[in-house]
């Protein structure tokens, strides 16, 4: 596992054993520490180091682990709070291993910084980064041109100054000697309350002359936004709308297999025996029909030469099932003959593949295609995002294009992640975001095509039951995100690395944009094929396009594989034999359908036993009251509205409301024979719903004539 990795699960832990020998009361919001004070009065202390006090400072040899750190208690969230920390230090340390040196934690925001000294080279100064932080690690440097006689051994005073703000985006502001030198991201810390000032060594000599911090300046709270439906389904995964539920059922559905599959496969020789939906389908309503980008994937096993691994493809369909390849010539195509590998390359000069950069021997990752009808540019109509290793550098690049078929390759980096991504637009934000390893990272840019500066925004770590067994053996391997709903669901994928070889993928939602639940239950959604020698009896993962609405369903298009990495008696099938083995061309992978019914992703169920559910104060701004629930021919469905303190309001109780039956995706509320709600509008309410041998998958506020 790479040093960061494994530095970033030791650092948390580390962080949650030193808050258990916290002193009884936080530390105060202001101090000064010189060398003495430094050298006795840390709180949180862990590992060793000699440790002395040597012309006014306090000198730290020979560190072991070497923890010292100060706790301030939870913080309330607020805004345009103010904090300044400065630090007098020398080191001789020509390595931090990963150490965190400085760090800072405030209001969900996190900052890191080590100077290192080179004896062969001008010295640096690291920053913390999503990649981690040692000195081999190129984006964790700081740029430090303003400072060419930068010495990490004088007495360099460092001061990080901040000002926070509603949606934890705030930067850090790093001075050197008195001298600006950066404006820093930080990283994501999950914990948005905790509040911490630390040091941590593991090289030395270290020598501190004083450390002075001035925290928790002005700052306005923050406060929850009052509750507005808007048009939007309101879903059931958890109680964000709801205040309680009883006697009801959660159920998590899974997608069911469309009849066709699968729908897509290889067929042509640039598709060797992989088409991949590292890719997206979509449906263009200005066109009416679907739109289909997927990566093809070859080894040289099965014919593939150098800058011709992985080609983007392009295909159309009428009705999502049948699909056909447009055929081009701006990008041929090159495969090893078979009967003659030593000699010419067979060439293929039309084709339907509309990416590839021959330039890049190994090929590219995770292409995920987005039409923008925002922006005002055509020439910028559909935009990609991908992972390629480049001539330019490894990571994340962005291109664009009028029609989706010529592309124009941005040549720089956008950001610097794992391989395995995807790319969506956050709604809450109005922003580009990448979501990439380590963990799920989500990667904020303030501009599409320019350099995101390592910001993230969040991420999404998962629990110790995550990791087992054994607990350094899975990750995070993707993490697709759809807005749907008002809402964002995501479908992280996590993989038994070096264990069981498979990729298992849950449900995860968000209702900001920022923080993440993932299905508390961990019920596997839409897992593998258990009919071995299926094309998908090894691993399914969704399409980074999001669900396609088809009438009353959704579709979700995913590539199903047959087989995983090659580990004897752990790589899967062979297809369509099902025989356990391993097929030398390494992904083996066509393409399918799921569906679902709209909204059906998770369910509140009442059997014989009378269950109910009541939500939190809210206001709409529709005028009709929809409920997508299936009641069964001798179930009730009621539903009642209640002012804020949650008494019945006169005329809208649960015996006024009108009877509900059947399974419909909009069933419309009345009561008495009146569903308008027009007087309604704006009022803090309450819903209150009473059902019986029922399931409801969601409710909604929106006008007569919409359709959810």
């Amino acid at each position: 596992m790479p040093h960061h990795v494994i530095h970033s699960a030791i650092s948390l832990l580390l962080v949650q054993l030193a808050g258990l020998a916290v002193a009884e009361s936080p530390a105060p919001p202001r101090g000064e520490w010189r060398a003495a004070q430094l050298l006795n009065h840390w709180p949180v202390s862990r590992g060793r180091a000699r440790q002395s006090i040597s012309q006014k400072q306090w000198v730290v040899a020979a560190p072991n682990e070497f923890y010292r750190g100060l706790d301030f208690g939870n913080r309330p969230r607020t805004i345009d709070e103010r904090g300044d920390v400065e630090i007098q230090w020398a080191t001789e340390s020509q390595n931090n291993y990963a150490a965190d040196g400085l760090r800072i934690v405030t209001q969900g925001r996190g900052l890191r910084i080590h100077p290192i000294y080179q004896p062969e080279g001008p010295d640096l100064l690291l920053t913390g980064t999503s990649l981690g932080m040692t000195p081999d690690i190129p984006h964790a440097r700081i740029d430090l041109s303003d400072l060419p006689d930068f010495d990490a051994r004088a007495e360099n005073i460092y001061r990080i100054q901040w000002q926070t703000n509603a949606d934890r985006s705030f930067s850090f502001h790093l001075s050197v000697n008195g001298k600006q030198v950066a404006e820093l991201p930080g990283e994501f810390e999950p914990r948005e309350q905790m509040a911490t000032l630390s040091l941590e060594f593991r090289t030395g000599p270290q020598r501190i002359g004083r450390l002075r911090w001035k925290l928790f300046q002005g700052g306005i709270p923050l406060k929850e936004k009052p509750r507005v439906l808007t048009e939007h389904p309101q879903l059931l995964f958890d109680n964000h709308l709801v205040e309680t539920y009883r006697n009801l059922t959660r159920t998590l559905h899974q997608p069911v297999m469309h009849s066709a599959n699968p729908v897509f496969t290889w067929k042509h020789p640039w598709e060797y025996a992989a088409v991949l939906l590292w890719g997206t389908v979509l449906f263009d309503e200005e066109d009416q029909r679907f739109k289909m980008w997927y990566m093809t994937w070859g080894n040289e096993a099965g014919g593939a030469l150098p800058g011709y691994k992985t080609p983007v493809c392009y295909a159309t369909s009428v009705d999502g099932l049948k699909w056909e390849r447009p055929q081009f010539t701006h990008c041929p195509f090159q495969r090893q003959n078979p009967t003659d590998p030593d000699g010419p390359p067979q060439t293929y000069p039309k084709n339907n593949i509309v990416f590839n950069l021959p330039v890049s021997a190994d090929g590219m990752d995770s292409p995920t295609i987005v039409k923008d009808v925002r922006d005002p540019d055509p020439q910028r109509r559909y935009k990609m995002s991908y992972w390629h290793r480049l001539p330019t550098g490894t990571g994340i690049y962005h291109a664009h294009s009028p029609d989706g078929i010529h592309w124009t390759h941005i040549p720089q980096i956008v950001a610097r992640t794992g391989d395995r991504n995807t790319f969506h637009w956050d709604p809450f934000r109005d922003k580009w975001i990448t979501v990439s390893r380590p963990a799920a990272s989500f990667y904020e840019y303030q501009q599409f095509g320019k350099p995101n500066r390592d910001f993230v925004r969040t991420r999404v770590d998962f629990a110790p039951r995550d990791r087992l067994p054994p607990t350094e053996s899975t990750d995070i391997y993707s993490f697709p995100v759809m807005n749907y709903a008002g809402m964002q669901i995501g479908v992280p994928e996590f993989y038994g690395r070096g264990t069981t070889n498979r990729w298992v993928s849950y449900l995860a939602w968000s209702h900001n944009g920022t923080t993440w639940t993932i299905d508390p239950e961990r019920v596997p959604w839409m897992p593998w094929s258990k009919r071995a020698g299926d094309f998908d009896c090894w691993r399914r993962n969704i399409h980074n396009g999001g669900v396609i609405r088809r009438g009353d369903k959704l579709w979700i298009y995913f590539s199903g594989r047959s087989q995983g990495k090659n580990i004897p008696g752990r790589s899967g099938f062979l297809v369509p034999s099902g025989e356990p083995g391993y097929d030398p061309r390494g992904i083996v992978g066509s393409i399918g359908i799921g569906t679902l019914r709209v909204d059906g992703f998770c369910s509140r169920d009442a059997g014989r036993v009378p269950g109910s559910l009541q939500t939190k104060v809210f206001r709409f701004t529709g005028s009709q009251l929809q409920l997508n629930a299936d009641i069964e021919p001798d179930g009730i469905l009621r539903a009642s509205l209640l002012d804020a303190q949650g008494r019945p309001l006169p005329g809208y109780t649960a015996e006024n409301c009108d009877p509900l039956s059947g399974d419909k995706i909009a069933h419309r509320v009345a009561w008495k024979g009146s569903a308008d709600l027009t007087a309604l509008t704006g009022t803090p309410v309450r819903l209150r719903l009473e059902f019986q041998q029922s399931r409801l998958y969601s409710f909604r506020f929106t006008e007569p004539a919409a359709e959810p």
